[in-house]
Parts: structure tokens; C-alpha cells; sequence
């Protein structure tokens, strides 16, 4: 994961991106986070979109569905809300710890639905099975947090997409 500060002053209005090694950015991709973000002011966390093209910002906490992980960008005053982000989410469950973690604090946050990135997923991940213990401690560590009840609707807004 690459980290990149905005170069304005710390006055809790620095914009920090969190983005994944495997991301290919589109044609004004940028562009269009920051006229979403001018548009709606209130907005503390944003993402582009991999998924099919759209209009206007889809506002809400839901894996896949607002929030696709491989890219988010958060502004310094919202991360401070949240900041240290859980270790024990050493690979899966980040995304949906931070939406949660969001929610809670009711932090803004959109998909901008014409910022448009390509994940190309599974890059960094090994192509056998050795992943999938870290997989279920991860997964158990996030039902330890959260409960199971808030762990099925996560997985069922994730299904909901697919």
C-alpha cells in the first residue's frame, strides 16, 4: 500500500490516499474525486469507482457497494477520528473495518461513481491456498470486534454486488 499526503498545511483539511500496488488509474480520474469533493463539502472520505461508469456520489458504508478498498482517499480530520487503523487486519477485513469504523464516527463517505480505476485484483496475493488461514483469523478477529450479526450483512451487501 502506497501512502501519499496532499501538500496543503495540516489543518485537518490534508487529504491522504490509500491505494493498493495493482490499481490502474483512469483518463481524469482525479479530476473527478476532487469536483465530487467541491460538490460535497462534507464528504471526509472518498473512493473511485471499478465498477460500471455513473453519475453524482453513492454515499454510505458499504463494502463493494459505496467503498471498493483497492483505493481511499480520507481526510486528515476524519483519519484522526479513527487513526490508529486495526492491526489485527493484516490483510482481509481492512475495507470493512474502516467502513465500520466510519459509520461509528459518522465520518461523510462516497463512491464517486465517474472517477473511474481498474483494479486488477489478486495481484499481491499468492495464487495457492497459504492465504486462507490469515482469510479465517482475520474473519474471526473482525466477528470478535463486531459481532456475527454485523459480519452477515456485511457479507450480504457484499453478495448483493456480485
Amino acid at each position: 500500500m502506497h501512502i501519499f499526503e496532499s501538500p496543503s498545511p495540516d489543518d485537518g483539511d490534508s487529504w491522504f490516499c490509500f491505494m493498493n500496488n495493482d490499481v490502474v488509474c483512469g483518463k481524469d480520474w482525479l479530476v473527478e474525486l476532487d469536483k465530487a469533493v467541491r460538490e460535497h463539502p462534507e464528504m471526509d472520505s472518498m473512493c473511485p469507482n471499478i465498477r460500471e461508469r455513473g453519475e453524482g456520489v453513492k454515499f454510505g458504508y458499504a463494502t463493494w457497494v459505496h467503498l471498493d478498498g483497492c483505493c481511499i482517499f480520507c481526510r486528515s480530520r476524519a483519519l484522526k477520528k479513527i487513526w490508529p487503523f486495526d492491526e489485527r487486519f493484516r490483510f482481509f477485513f481492512q475495507d470493512d473495518d474502516y467502513c465500520e469504523q466510519l459509520a461509528l464516527h459518522k465520518i461523510v463517505h462516497g463512491k464517486v461513481m465517474s472517477s473511474m480505476i481498474r483494479h486488477l485484483g489478486a495481484q499481491t496475493m499468492p495464487e495457492d491456498e497459504s492465504a486462507r488461514p490469515l482469510l479465517f483469523q482475520c474473519r474471526d478477529e473482525f466477528i470478535g470486534k463486531y459481532g456475527t450479526d454485523v459480519y452477515i450483512r456485511r457479507e450480504r451487501e457484499k453478495r448483493a454486488i456480485v
